[in-house]
């Protein structure tokens, strides 16, 4: 199964990057590939449910996100199955042609916030997504997400 991981080093606070990345509202923002992402189900990360400032997550938050993949657009669902807010956040594809468990870790460091990403993931489903070669797959996404992370930085240093 292909795998990933990028990190970067954020001037700013673990709290106010988590709350940025953490929020898939956020996401066309800084994620050049999405279209569109959402929260679905919320899950149990907040004490007070009017507090809606991480964008209803927690262990069992489900979510949809539409993204391009190679030009292709393709539908997507996610679940968070970990969920340590301003630490570790892991989720995983519940459907679409891909399958994928991701992690987001956040550290507090001399200077601002490292953020780790790790992501493994096997095409399950090439109805969508035609024949493009698995290599294609992970070139695109690899070159998508180490520019993802550059425009985060910019995007909270600025």
């Amino acid at each position: 199964m292909p795998s990933q991981e990028v990190s970067v080093v954020i001037k700013r606070s673990v709290e106010d990057v988590f709350a940025f990345v953490e929020n898939p509202e956020n996401d066309p923002i800084w994620r050049q590939s999405v279209i569109e992402a959402e929260v679905e189900t919320e899950g149990d990360a907040r004490e007070d449910p009017t507090d809606l400032s991480l964008g209803g997550e927690g262990v069992g938050a489900t979510g949809r996100e539409v993204y391009k993949l190679g030009g292709i657009q393709v539908e997507s669902t996610w679940e968070i199955t970990e969920y340590d807010p301003n630490h570790k956040v892991v989720y995983r594809s519940t459907s679409g042609p891909v399958e994928y468990e991701g992690v987001w870790t956040y550290e507090s460091v001399d200077g601002g916030t490292k953020v780790m990403f790790a992501i493994q993931w096997e095409v399950v489903d090439r109805t969508d997504i035609g024949v493009m070669a698995d290599r294609l797959i992970g070139r695109v996404h690899r070159e998508n997400t180490n520019g993802n992370l550059q425009v985060l930085k910019k995007l909270l240093e600025a």
